[in-house]
């Protein structure tokens, strides 16, 4: 083959990621379809639940699986959340003892990292308990993106900003990022609400779990 005829390598990079593309979206559309998620939820949310679904069952139908105890599940929601609030305002209470010097514009950044895992553990109670239609990947969504890689960042860079108090503006910007964080959960399970809370309603099905 005369090298003349060899394709550009912008055109054969193009065509690759286009058929990348391609086959990753076609097997959201499949996955989305096993899932048996409906059409009138964002598409954004959709292709977060596909891509972090290890499992097509839906909440209920994974809860009578694993046996999953009512009481338990309760627990964690009525627990978990303050600790998490409890952990920052404590840490913020130590903080704000200790002479940083100027107005406290660390405080909303500290305070909010702790709202944020609580607001996220918060919504997947709420799944496990009353929205036994949901697909289980949006569970699997909240706790392994939610939680564990967002949340781990969150922290990370809360406990960093620290380093910046004497810049006002850094603090401010992340807080605000924090706020926009906790509005996209929030908005996430609304959304989630909203698509299978008439089933709850209905009495169609229940949720799985195991009352002791």
């Amino acid at each position: 083959m005369v090298v003349e005829d060899l394709p550009p390598l912008k055109i054969w990079s193009s065509e690759v990621s286009g058929y990348i593309t391609s086959y990753f979206l076609k097997s959201c559309f499949i996955l989305t379809k096993k899932l048996k998620m409906e059409n009138s939820m964002p598409r954004a949310f959709q292709w977060v639940i596909s891509s972090s679904a290890s499992s097509v069952l839906t909440i209920g139908e994974h809860n009578k699986k694993i046996n999953m105890w009512r009481g338990g599940q309760w627990i964690i929601v009525l627990c978990m959340p303050p600790l998490f609030i409890a952990g920052t305002a404590g840490a913020a209470n130590i903080l704000y003892s200790k002479p940083l010097g100027g107005f406290p514009w660390w405080l909303p950044v500290i305070m909010l990292a702790g709202v944020y895992p609580a607001v996220v553990f918060l919504a997947m109670g709420h799944l496990t308990l009353f929205l036994p239609e949901a697909p289980f990947a949006a569970w699997e969504a909240l706790y392994n993106v939610g939680y564990k890689e967002i949340g781990f960042v969150v922290a990370f860079t809360s406990s960093a900003s620290l380093g910046f108090v004497d810049q006002p503006w850094v603090l401010i910007t992340w807080a605000c990022l924090q706020s926009a964080l906790i509005a996209a959960v929030l908005a996430f399970w609304v959304c989630l609400v909203r698509t299978y809370g008439n089933h709850v309603a209905i009495g169609k099905k229940s949720s799985g779990l195991v009352v002791k």
